[in-house]
């Protein structure tokens, strides 16, 4: 009841700001973006839009970059915020939206001792509004693109690197159990191609096998504490964090094993953690606290290990069998399709590769020793002159099948086609 009223308050409140808010574009520099306006429905042109707003100024005080958005990732905390399911205190209206971003840095704070320069192609996380020409991001959350993806596919290493550093820190062998729960499509990509037994509970069925997973439950089926009773497995991955999933994990849990909180809420409590708190864990960003036998682990991307991580993470996600399956559940929209994007992130939450193509973008290309060729970000020509056509670019023309077996390559001047390499 009072968390009700709480909302109601805020929503009002958020309503009110943004109707107080004078549109002044008089010597400000104006770009295109998806704009938050309001709370509610997505539908509702008051509440988001392709709209013009300011555009982002580097300062000099922060280090930051300046960057020409190409791709942004939409998740599903992004829609929770715009509905109103999620609140978040110091967030102005009106807001672009999305928090994932790859794109080409274009200006950087001028006593910025970055190693990073105008003319990177990077991927980073923004608390700025990644869904727009432009948008501001801060150095600690920056890394360079990898060569052999496109800018669209490098927003999934986003989306799963929180779980590939949670994974990593368990040192778990080939073969260790693991259960997902309301996995997100590339948590089961990484899972099962880093060689665990991975079972899943969620709505999609017929997805999630077909992304590899060893055994699948249905929230309409029953309970999944029940359903994988006596299973014991190594850990749980909860994707969202719902009520009572810690102690129900329990009984699928073996002696000593872990359960890990990965949910946005968790992940922001953990961010808060005093500095005395993160020393006594003994990993930076991770809160443990310890249940019995069992270890409860909120999980939060650690920023000093992220970028070798990263690379790691891009080795895993280069591989053939790999990108046929990226290839699958990539969901690209341009930007005047914004709305169909939110429309079918909540109707499909599982989605972590739904990406608002802001710019569109040629594949990577190769030299003659087949090495990747860091230029496949710049903007094509115009118009439909020098692209592909999607059929084009979906066609398995080259890489490998669901066997892994190197299949004929077909290049077109020095440019590979590969599979996943999709026009966006």
């Amino acid at each position: 009841f009072f968390d009700t009223i709480f909302r109601s308050i805020i929503m009002r409140t958020q309503k009110l700001a943004v109707a107080n808010v004078t549109e002044t574009t008089d010597d400000v520099e104006m770009m295109e973006a998806v704009v938050q306006k309001g709370v509610g429905d997505t539908n509702d042109h008051d509440v988001v839009c392709v709209a013009q707003h300011p555009k982002p100024d580097v300062h000099d005080a922060n280090d930051e970059l300046l960057v020409q958005v190409f791709s942004a990732g939409i998740t599903t905390d992004d829609l929770a915020l715009i509905t109103g399911e999620r609140i978040v205190e110091k967030y102005p209206l009106p807001h672009p939206v999305g928090t994932m971003v790859s794109g080409l840095v274009v200006s950087k704070a001028t006593k910025s001792s970055s190693k990073f320069e105008v003319g990177d192609r990077i991927v980073a996380w923004t608390a700025e509004g990644a869904a727009a020409q432009y948008c501001r991001v801060s150095i600690k959350d920056t890394f360079k693109k990898p060569k052999g993806l496109t800018h669209s596919e490098s927003i999934p290493l986003l989306s799963c690197l929180i779980m590939y550093q949670s994974l990593k820190d368990l040192n778990l062998k080939s073969g260790s159990k693991i259960l997902i729960l309301r996995p997100k499509d590339v948590d089961i990509i990484v899972a099962t191609t880093l060689g665990y037994y991975v079972a899943c509970h969620g709505h999609n069925v017929e997805q999630m096998k077909l992304l590899g997973a060893d055994m699948v439950t249905n929230p309409e089926d029953g309970q999944w504490f029940e359903a994988f009773k006596g299973e014991d497995f190594d850990v749980v991955y909860d994707c969202q964090g719902e009520k009572d999933s810690f102690s129900n994990a329990k009984a699928v849990l073996k002696k000593g094993a872990t359960f890990i909180n990965a949910s946005a809420a968790a992940r922001a409590e953990a961010s808060h953690v005093s500095f005395v708190g993160k020393a006594l864990t003994g990993v930076a960003g991770i809160g443990r606290k310890a249940f019995g036998t069992h270890q409860y682990t909120v999980s939060t991307c650690r920023t000093a290990t992220a970028a070798a991580d990263l690379r790691k993470l891009c080795t895993v996600m280069e591989q053939p069998q790999v990108r046929c399956k990226l290839d699958q559940i990539m969901h690209v929209y341009p930007i005047d399709r914004c709305i169909d994007l939110l429309e079918d992130l909540q109707q499909h939450p599982e989605q972590s590769c739904t990406v608002l193509a802001m710019v569109k973008e040629q594949a990577p290309r190769v030299d003659d020793n087949f090495n990747f060729i860091d230029d496949s970000s710049s903007p094509g020509p115009s118009g439909s002159e020098g692209w592909e056509s999607d059929d084009q670019w979906r066609h398995q023309l080259s890489l490998a099948g669901p066997d892994g077996e190197q299949k004929k390559t077909k290049m077109r001047g020095k440019r590979i086609v590969q599979v996943g390499a999709v026009s966006n």
